[in-house]
Order: structure tokens, then sequence, then C-alpha cells
């Protein structure tokens, strides 16, 4: 049967097939709300309840992942405070299953507690070990040339503001990486009437548990081993005076009146390192540091970092940013008139930039001359380019130099060379505070 046939004579040819065209979009939509719709929403529901199921199955995976990660977390955290002694912070987040055994639950919450106890009495052990060391030690030997015995510095502050001939180095212990041997070597050999310390993680917890017990805490919480290093050196020159190193300075001329005859001191990094680097205008470094016995300065920085925990980075809580920070509020104190400190000239101390950065490629995108509204990074790539990327030279104003040797961190291990004694290659000049 021809559909020509039913349609009206009346109605063109035109018309009959936009009569075709809306009888067929109805007849598909009568398709759509009788048959697709509900296939699709059959459809959703399966895949939404699918969705569920996987996030309910991620869900439960990442529970296990931060699970064992507490684990992992509370062992090292264990292994910490074993060495330093600190009780670990215990975190007991069981997990909870439906066909968990309550009588295997009991059993292993009592393990673990047996394995806390166990953990603290080691730790009590070790603190009464401590103090045992502290009260029975032998007294340190005064050097009648230099004055510079720990017995003989003072616990309050100087009456002659003049730096004892005491040198300072903190490690772990006196097992030290070879590549400092050359520097070590340096300062004691220009610095001969000078009595030379070697501050181990011992000596140090030994020092803030006898006299200044405040500090214990906040310092055996640090997890990073330079806000150790940092913090500790603060506390060494406050309580008994000297000059303080890291231990990739090396000496390249005595120690002259021109340092001991301040009353105390900070180094400076070298400025173009500084606006490049740090996007300021100076920055104050506690690689090279000199005090007097008892200076405000040393006591209210280890009041600062040691009183409450400062923050997770070293650099920022504890080192140089830190310093900087104190320093530029303590130099306009009233106190700061009595009791000054200096900042060195980048010269004396940190003449030369870190070496081991492509400061041309630091320097990629820094403003043109003559650009406007130009920052301190702008400023510190011009004056690098104008010396013709020389990373700079020491003069006769240098004392010490830093050699940014970065062995400290763990991203410069593989440039660690083996560990030799320090205590028999140099002898009776090595002294420790236990």
């Amino acid at each position: 049967m021809n559909m020509l046939s039913l349609v009206p004579a009346p109605l063109s040819r035109r018309r009959y097939f936009l009569f075709q065209l809306i009888f067929s979009a109805v007849l598909l939509l009568l398709a759509y709300i009788f048959f697709v719709a509900p296939a699709s929403q059959m459809g959703l529901d399966y895949n939404s309840d699918r969705l569920v199921q996987l996030d309910a199955h991620q869900l439960k995976r990442t529970q296990d992942q931060l699970a064992q990660s507490a684990g992992g977390n509370l062992q090292n955290d264990g292994k910490m405070a074993q060495s330093i002694g600190k009780p670990a912070q215990s975190i007991d987040q069981p997990k909870q299953t439906a066909d968990q055994d309550p009588e295997k639950t009991e059993k292993r919450q009592e393990s673990k507690e047996q394995s806390v106890e166990s953990k603290n009495n080691l730790i009590d052990s070790i603190e009464k070990m401590v103090h045992h060391q502290i009260k029975h030690r032998e007294p340190l030997q005064e050097n009648s040339d230099s004055g510079g015995s720990l017995r003989n510095a003072g616990s309050g502050p100087s009456k002659t503001k003049e730096i004892p001939h005491i040198l300072h180095h903190t490690f772990a212990s006196e097992m030290v990486y070879k590549n400092y041997r050359p520097m070590i070597s340096s300062c004691l050999k220009l610095n001969p009437n000078w009595t030379y310390y070697l501050w181990r993680d011992s000596d140090a917890i030994a020092l803030i548990s006898k006299e200044y017990p405040e500090y214990l805490k906040t310092y055996l919480s640090f997890k990073d081993n330079l806000q150790r290093s940092d913090a500790i050196r603060y506390v060494i020159l406050h309580r008994f005076g000297g000059i303080y190193l890291d231990m990739d300075v090396e000496c390249l001329q005595p120690f002259h009146p021109g340092l001991t005859h301040l009353a105390a001191f900070i180094d400076q990094e070298r400025l173009e390192q500084t606006r490049i680097l740090w996007r300021r205008d100076f920055s104050a470094m506690n690689s090279v540091m000199g005090s007097v016995p008892g200076h405000p300065f040393y006591k209210a920085m280890a009041d600062r970092v040691l009183k409450k925990y400062p923050g997770r980075y070293a650099f920022q809580s504890t080192g140089p940013l830190a310093l900087t920070k104190f320093f530029q509020e303590y130099k306009g104190s009233s106190e700061a008139k009595s009791w000054p400190v200096t900042l060195l000239p980048p010269s004396v101390a940190s003449p030369l930039m870190d070496n081991q950065k492509n400061w041309k490629w630091l320097c990629r995108k820094a403003k043109r001359r003559g650009s406007p509204r130009l920052s301190w990074f702008d400023k510190g790539c011009h004056m690098l380019e104008s010396k013709n990327w020389h990373l700079g030279s020491t003069d006769k104003s240098t004392i010490v130099v830093h050699r940014f040797l970065h062995l400290g961190y763990d991203s410069h291990n593989r440039n660690r060379r083996s560990k030799f004694d320090v205590s028999k290659d140099f002898g009776s000049r090595v002294n420790f505070y236990l």
C-alpha cells in the first residue's frame, strides 16, 4: 500500500514529508519512554553500586596502608627515642574486623603494652647513665696559656667581654667523615693555643640535662638531626663562649684579636647568594659564630628555638632564617647597646658561593637591567653577572672559608667518605664534655 494514497489530495509533497518527520519523532519518543529509559536507570543503579563498592575497597586499602605506615613510624620513633633518650609516643589504633578474635586482640594489646614498658625502662636506664656520667665525670684540665678551659668559662655574662680561646665543633660521635679532616687540621694548626672541644650527641644531652633542663623536652623532640645541631651551638656559646665552626669551614688565618675582642659575632652569607636563593637583602649564618660566656643574645636565641617546638624544617626553625629574623629584632633592642652582636662582612668567613648550584640556570628568569620594580632576586643575578659569574675569592680579610659540603643532608650522602676517629688522629688536642 502506498503511503501517498493515505495523504489527502490537498496536501502537497512537502507537507507530506513534514508529516512523516513528525510521525517518526513521536515514535522515537515513545520508544525511549517505554524501553530505553528503564534500561538506562538499571545500568545507572548498577554502576552506582559498583562505584560504591570500589570506593569501599579503596578506602579499605588506604586504611591498611595508613595502619602500616603508622606502625613503621612508631618503630622509627622508638629507635630515635632509644638513641636520644625520649619515650616514643605510641599511637595504638588496632584494626577492627568483623571476624576479629577478642582473645587474640587482648593478647596483642598486652604484647604492645609490654613492648612500650620495656622501651620506657631502657630509656630510664639511658637517662640514669647520662646523669651518672655528668655527676662523676673528671674535672676538665685548665689551659692557663689560652684561658680556653670550659671550667674557666663562667655561666654568667663575662665582665671582660673577650671571647675565650675555645673552638667548638659538633657531630654525632667522635667518628667523623674524612671529608672534614683537612678542615679540622687547618684550624688546630693555625690556633695551637686554643682548646678544642668536639660535642657529640651524648655531650649535648648531658649539657642540656644538667644546666638547661627546660630545653630537654624540645631538644629530644626534634626529628631532624640538623635542628639538634643548630640548637646546641647556641647553648654552648651562651654557657662557655668561644668560637663555633661548622665542620666544613676551613681556617686560613689564626683567630686574631679582631674577632676575639668582639662581644659576639655571627657570619653573613655572600650577598649574591642570599638575594638569589632567599630573596632577601642579607642573611645571617650560624656556620661561624663567636661569643663571650653568658651573652644574652645566645640565651634568647636558645630560648626561641628550644623552649617550644619551633617548626619542622631546620632552615626556618633553628637555622639561618631563624637566626636572621632574631638578629634583626635584637639589634634594635636596648640590650644590644651594652651587649652588641657584630654581623661579619661576607669576606671574613663566607667569601665563596655554593659551587654545587648552577647559578646561571637559577638566574634564567631574572628581569633585565633597567626593568621596573627589580626584586632582590633580580639584583642578586645582576651582581653575579657583573662579576662574570665568578663565585668569589678570598682576600686579606678572610679568616675562615665555608666550603658548603652539605654532608649533613641525605641528598649529599654519595659524597660522604668513610669515617675516622678524631680523638685518635688529633690526640690530646681533642676534648669532650663527658
